[in-house]
């Protein structure tokens, strides 16, 4: 399923304001971190945000990194009201140490609680231009900020991409094409079982690959770039 996505890049109307952390960078913030202790694996979760008002970003989602806000100004495929990344300068063009010597390259909001080994994970996801280094996606078995398995559409070469982030470096898991048009809204769906992980964009399987064994980690929604983004539907599900 596709729809179009108008005027995404400023996701947010110039009156709206905020004093937030979320909304001036999210400098302060720690990066997510897993807890050592065991952790209670989470039920079936959805997260839709037409309940959501002009807040700085939804009340169970953490962002770090950019602007986080719900704009009802554009609508997803079939809800009034989406949630937003507009990437801020220092993200962009400096991105910021999660630790001495470590570097986390994109923005990602974690969704509060959500632990997952095995997990199918989708939501509607959006791109407002396809400028050079824009993607955006869905972040699983997060366990820090550059810790973390990402499976991302990219306006580079319009690629689909299964990753492993780790610290100071990235492997791409697998990769396919697919049509990616600026503004337009894809399904996109990773599931992950064991070592085995599969992509899909519009319900049709564009990348899959084996990895290690996944562990537990947190979801969550993923941005680089200097392109804005918009996410709805996001929904996890333990397999």
């Amino acid at each position: 399923m596709m729809a179009t996505l108008l005027g995404i890049a400023g996701c947010r109307s110039p009156e709206r304001e905020s004093n937030s952390a979320a909304e001036v960078g999210l400098g302060e913030a720690p990066d997510p971190v897993v807890p050592a202790n065991p952790i209670p694996m989470a039920p079936p979760r959805l997260w839709l945000f037409e309940t959501e008002t002009d807040t700085a970003e939804p009340a169970e989602f953490t962002g770090y990194g950019g602007k986080w806000s719900i704009d009802r100004r554009y609508p997803s495929p079939r809800y009034y009201q989406s949630l937003c990344h507009e990437p801020s300068q220092t993200s962009v063009s400096s991105p910021y140490e999660v630790e001495k010597g470590r570097q986390r390259k994109g923005d990602i909001a974690i969704a509060d609680g959500a632990y997952f080994a095995n997990v199918d994970l989708s939501a509607y996801v959006a791109l407002s231009a396809l400028t050079p280094g824009a993607s955006a996606g869905l972040a699983f078995s997060v366990r820090a900020g550059d810790d973390l398995y990402l499976g991302r559409i990219s306006a580079d070469d319009q690629r689909a991409e299964l990753l492993r982030i780790r610290p100071r470096a990235t492997a791409t898991i697998a990769s396919g094409s697919f049509d990616l048009g600026a503004g337009q809204w894809h399904l996109l769906r990773v599931r992950a079982f064991g070592g085995e992980v599969e992509l899909f964009i519009d319900d049709v399987s564009v990348a899959r690959g084996s990895t290690e064994v996944i562990p537990t980690g947190m979801v969550g929604l993923w941005v680089s770039g200097s392109t804005a983004a918009c996410f709805d539907e996001v929904a996890a599900a333990p397999r």
